[in-house]
């Protein structure tokens, strides 16, 4: 947990974090301060009106805390308090000091990378789901492939449910169809490759989602195929021709 002591035009406020977003904006709304929480510092500089004093509490919030610069923000502290919150069982003060991480942002995306057990075996990420029904899949249109910055990423896989500005951008590819199938995104982490299968179906967060392992290399590999087929149906034409290089 973080404790924050904020002054903002003579008014003070005193809250902790982790919070859930709404009520910690409600907070800051309280002693009349209404910027997103996003572009808030965490060390505003000498020409804000507003002044942060931040106090973690423990020491796993001080080791993370020691992580921080200038740059980040209230969001951003509060999304790895929660973090840190949720799965403290996971960490020690002397793990997190040892991470190689520049700030909250790449912290948070240290926490959030599965751990690697000492194994020769092999080895899958994935979402295990407890006392499943059944895992009969069913057959999902994808609609549009979107790389994410592991950051990013990292805050949709861990958060599904809260809201995403992204829904908004490709709310019409989300949709069912009149035949019953489901249209969606595959998003992916750029950098690590495993994605998600999202279908928000006109909300603002993750409704129906879905883990792939291996995300960026099944999208690679399916453009692949069809590039090989559209070139394939070029040759095939009366006057086709393909040119190859040696």
């Amino acid at each position: 947990m973080f404790r924050i002591h904020a002054e903002y035009q003579g008014n003070t406020l005193i809250t902790d974090v982790p919070r859930d977003l709404y009520d910690l904006k409600e907070d800051f709304a309280s002693i009349g301060y209404g910027k997103p929480l996003g572009e808030t510092p965490i060390m505003p500089d000498e020409d804000s009106e507003l002044e942060l004093n931040i106090y973690p509490d423990g020491e796993l919030e001080q080791a993370a805390f020691r992580k921080c610069k200038p740059e980040d923000t209230i969001l951003m502290l509060n999304r790895t308090a929660q973090y840190l919150a949720d799965h403290a069982y996971n960490f020690t003060a002397e793990r997190i000091q040892e991470m190689n991480a520049n700030g909250l942002s790449e912290l948070y995306c240290r926490l959030s990378e599965p751990r690697q057990p000492e194994t020769d075996k092999l080895v899958l990420q994935m979402k295990l789901v407890r006392r499943a029904e059944d895992f009969t899949p069913e057959s999902c249109i994808v609609e549009d492939v979107i790389p994410l910055p592991p950051e990013e990423f990292f805050r949709l896989r861990n958060d599904p449910l809260s809201e995403h500005p992204m829904m908004e951008q490709y709310y019409e590819k989300m949709l069912s169809d009149d035949e019953g199938f489901r249209h969606g995104i595959l998003v992916y982490d750029e950098v690590q490759g495993d994605g998600l299968f999202v279908a928000a179906e006109g909300a603002d967060y993750a409704r129906y989602a879905q883990y792939i392992p291996c995300a960026k290399d099944i999208a690679a590999a399916f453009e692949q195929t069809q590039t090989q087929e559209e070139t394939a149906e070029i040759a095939e034409e009366p006057g086709g021709l393909i040119m190859s290089s040696f």
